[in-house]
């Protein structure tokens, strides 16, 4: 999942004193580019209200997925797992890009939720 990709970054880029803004340009050159490109100002503004699919939506699809896929998808649990612990925190009904912002504050790794 793009979104959490990009939150693990932008928490990594935070614990190496790294600007936010420089870190964004170097994703948007990547396999996160599209995502970035999309979610840039929300990003920036920190502002996920303006919602085009929302979090819980996207924790629904992914439940989905996980419950029939055939073998285990381990990032995908994971990215889950964040989304269930955002929803919970009710962030559920913004963009699903909050998850970015979501992941970026966390000092724990999705592996570490409980």
């Amino acid at each position: 999942m793009a979104a959490a990709g990009v939150g693990e970054s932008l928490r990594l880029a935070r614990h190496l004193d790294l600007d936010q803004e420089t870190v964004l340009k170097t994703l948007a050159g990547g396999p996160l580019g599209w995502t970035v490109g999309q979610k840039r100002d929300m990003i920036l503004r920190g502002d996920y209200s303006d919602t085009s699919f929302s979090l819980e939506l996207l924790a629904k699809d992914m439940g989905l997925t996980l419950s029939s896929a055939e073998s285990p998808l381990r990032l995908t649990g994971a990215a889950l797992g964040y989304l269930l612990q955002a929803s919970a925190e009710g962030l559920g009904g913004l963009d699903y890009a909050a998850l970015i912002g979501y992941v970026a504050s966390r000092d724990t790794a999705a592996g570490d939720l409980s």
